[in-house]
């Protein structure tokens, strides 16, 4: 499953698809930049998945589909002004701008990896059950929403990483104390 997306990705690609290359150049520049900028390549690598989950969510369904599963009520209301077509048109406007964070959040579960074989100590290791793993997804992609939208940094995210991996056990407690993620 772990080349699964990589598949998906250059299978019948439309023309003028530049999804793969928009995904592979936001990995590449996070990687280039982590060092320097962790905060950015952090956000980087976060929008490297979002625009393949974009991709992934319009070949996945129409665009009136995905505002039905969306919106069902808009839809509902749409039809029953009984214009041929509204629904429609109206889907082909809107449904690239709506549930973006379960574009993300689905994507991510549809092509969740085995979990790794080397892992960190209990302290340190994330859940990798499906129930923990959405709610980590849908908190990162909050954060990625208050970097972009809102001018809030994700400092503490690449901070706190840095320094569990140096101190260990003793901060993460320290920091669950005083509310820190």
């Amino acid at each position: 499953m772990g080349l699964g997306i990589i598949e998906i990705t250059y299978k019948n690609l439309p023309a003028g698809c530049y999804c793969p290359h928009s995904c592979t150049r936001l990995y590449q520049d996070a990687l280039w930049i982590v060092e320097s900028e962790p905060a950015l390549a952090w956000l980087m690598l976060v929008s490297s998945i979002e625009a393949a989950a974009n991709y992934w969510c319009t070949v996945k369904a129409s665009p009136l589909e995905r505002l039905k599963e969306s919106k069902p009520k808009l839809v509902t209301y749409l039809d029953n002004l009984c214009i041929e077509g509204l629904s429609a048109e109206v889907a082909e406007s809107v449904a690239d701008s709506l549930g973006s964070t379960k574009k993300f959040v689905d994507f991510v579960m549809a092509f969740l990896p085995p979990a790794p074989s080397l892992r960190p100590a209990d302290w340190g290791r994330h859940p990798w059950e499906s129930k923990q793993m959405k709610k980590t997804m849908n908190i990162i992609y909050g954060y990625r929403s208050n970097a972009l939208h809102g001018a809030v940094p994700s400092l503490h995210l690449c901070a706190n990483l840095h320094i569990f991996s140096l101190i260990g056990k003793p901060l993460l407690k320290n920091l669950r104390l005083l509310g820190r993620p």
